[in-house]
């Protein structure tokens, strides 16, 4: 793969990965629904580290370079 084809991979992969954590939050709140300890947890989580945008493409731009560094 040439480099614009891998910059433009990369881009994707931080673009779904920004919109993935943007929208995960009521599946996995009602996937732990059986788990009160493990739900508030998430529920922490969603409210300190992914309530703002800005938040959620920082730790997304870390995983798209995290799963590119794996491959």
């Amino acid at each position: 793969m040439n480099e614009a084809e891998l910059a433009k991979e990369f881009v994707k992969r931080w673009a779904r990965l920004t919109v993935g954590l943007g929208t995960c939050q009521q599946t996995v709140m009602t996937e732990l629904v059986p788990e009160p300890t493990a739900r508030q947890q998430a529920q922490v989580m969603f409210d300190q580290f992914l309530g703002s945008s800005e938040e959620r493409r920082k730790i997304a731009l870390e995983l798209a370079i995290a799963s590119f560094q794996v491959e």
